[in-house]
C-alpha cells in the first residue's frame, strides 16, 4: 500500500507534458488495448522479472520515466534493491511469523532479532529500520516523557505544597488522593475505550495540575477558618468547586468534535478525571486531616457558657 501511494506520488509530481502522456494513454478508449498487450507479453516473456511485475501492475504504473528511473533503481530490473554495487551495504527483509500488534510486541521481537543478527555478524555495522523499529523507537519516547512528565507534576506539587504549608501529613494524603484518582481515571478509560492512546496519556499531568487546585482551596479554607466544621467548610467552597469543574470537564470535552482520535480521548479522560477529583477532594481531603472538626459542635469550638 505504502508503495503504491509513492508511485502515486511520483507520478503526481512529474512534468505536465509526462503526466499528460499517462492521462492519455490510460484514457478509457486505450484501457482494453493496454490490458491486450499486457496480456500478450505475459503469455510469451521469458523474463521473471516482468512476469511478477505485469501479474501486479497490468496497467505499467511501475514504468516511471527514466529521469524517476535513474534516481530510484529500486524500481528497475535487478538486485539495486538489495545490495549497493560495491556489495558493501545490504538490505535483509524480515517478517516476524507472529502479529506485532503493539509495541510491546515490537519491542520483543526486535530486541530477538538484534540479538540473532549480533551473535551472527559480530564485525558488521548493523542498522534497523521499518514499522517494529519506529514504534519501539517512539514508543520508548513517549514512555520516558509521560513518566518524567507525571513525576515531574507530583514532585513539583510535594515541593510547593511543603514550601507553602510545611505539613508532612496534608502532602503524603494529597500525593495519595491525586493517584488513586489518576488510577481510577485510567481504570474508567479501558472500560469505556478499551485500549487507550499514546498521546492521550498527556492528561495525567494536566489532572494533577487541576486536582491539586480543588484540595488546596479546601485546605487553605480550613486553615484560615479554624472555627468551621469540615461540614461548614464543604457546604461553603462545594459550590465553587463544581461549577469550575462543569466549566473545565466542558471544554475539555470539546476536544471530541475534533478530527483526531488521540486528542479527542485526551479530553475525555481529563474530564472524567476532573470530575473525579472535584468529588474525591470534597468528601475525603479534608475529613482525616480534621478528624476533631467533623461534627457540627467540635471540641475546640468553645461553648455558649464559656
Amino acid at each position: 500500500e505504502q508503495t503504491a501511494e509513492l508511485i502515486a506520488h511520483l507520478w503526481f509530481n512529474q512534468p505536465p507534458a509526462e503526466f499528460a502522456a499517462l492521462a492519455t494513454r490510460l484514457s478509457e478508449t486505450n484501457l482494453a488495448a493496454i490490458l491486450a498487450a499486457t496480456r500478450e507479453e505475459l503469455a510469451t516473456t521469458l523474463s521473471p522479472t516482468e512476469i511478477a511485475r505485469l501479474s501486479y501492475d497490468p496497467f505499467g504504473f511501475t514504468r516511471l520515466p527514466e529521469s524517476v528511473g535513474g534516481a530510484a533503481p529500486g524500481f528497475g530490473p535487478g538486485d539495486e534493491l538489495f545490495v549497493s554495487p560495491d556489495g558493501k551495504f545490504r538490505i535483509l527483509f524480515v517478517k516476524s511469523r507472529n502479529d506485532l500488534p503493539g509495541y510491546r510486541e515490537c519491542a520483543a521481537w526486535l530486541a530477538q532479532v538484534k540479538q540473532l543478527a549480533a551473535a551472527s555478524a559480530p564485525k558488521i555495522s548493523l542498522g534497523f529500520t521499518g514499522r517494529p523499529a519506529f514504534v519501539v523507537e517512539i514508543s520508548a519516547s513517549m514512555k520516558r516523557d509521560i513518566i518524567l512528565s507525571v513525576n515531574g507534576t507530583a514532585v513539583i506539587i510535594a515541593i510547593l505544597f511543603w514550601l507553602a504549608h510545611r505539613r508532612w501529613k496534608p502532602m503524603l494524603w494529597l500525593l495519595t488522593l491525586l493517584a488513586l484518582i489518576l488510577g481510577s481515571t485510567l481504570a474508567l478509560g479501558g472500560l469505556l475505550f478499551g485500549t487507550i492512546n499514546v498521546v492521550s496519556m498527556g492528561f495525567a499531568a494536566i489532572l494533577l495540575g487541576l486536582a491539586v487546585d480543588y484540595a488546596v482551596v479546601h485546605y487553605q479554607e480550613a486553615l484560615a477558618h479554624p472555627e468551621l466544621t469540615v461540614p461548614q467548610i464543604r457546604r461553603a467552597i462545594a459550590p465553587s468547586i463544581f461549577w469550575a469543574a462543569v466549566t473545565t470537564i466542558c471544554a475539555f470535552l470539546v476536544l471530541n468534535f475534533g478530527g483526531l482520535p488521540g486528542l479527542a480521548q485526551l479530553g475525555s479522560l481529563v474530564g472524567i478525571g476532573v470530575a473525579l477529583a472535584a468529588v474525591v477532594m470534597i468528601f475525603a481531603f479534608l475529613p482525616p486531616l480534621f478528624p476533631g472538626r467533623m461534627s457540627e459542635a467540635p471540641d475546640n469550638k468553645p461553648s455558649q457558657s464559656q
